[in-house]
């Protein structure tokens, strides 16, 4: 075999490897095992709502399970500022 033959040959090869690799991914995806597959499951983090504050700092609700996290997000540290319960877990009061 030549050697632009065994070149072309080792290109087709690693299309198809690579291929394989993407398809296999976008098949995992499609199955459930991407993160994104989380949001629909009891427990899952979700990020309700955010506001950047400034160019390195920015506030974040986050929702695991019936409770609310406001939290403050900079580039070296995350910090719980305040949690709040859901309106589902409301134990009543005065309207």
């Amino acid at each position: 075999m030549s050697g632009g033959g065994s070149l072309a040959q080792a290109g087709l090869g690693l299309f198809c490897v690579i291929a394989l690799i993407l398809g296999l991914a976008w098949l995992a995806r499609r199955a459930g095992f991407g993160g994104a597959a989380r949001a629909g499951r009891p427990g899952a983090l979700r990020i309700v709502d955010n506001a950047m504050l400034s160019a390195r700092q920015r506030l974040v609700v986050v929702e695991v399970d019936d409770t609310r996290l406001v939290l403050g997000v900079s580039a070296g540290e995350i910090r719980t500022l305040h949690v709040l319960r859901t309106a589902t877990t409301n134990t009543g009061g005065t309207t």
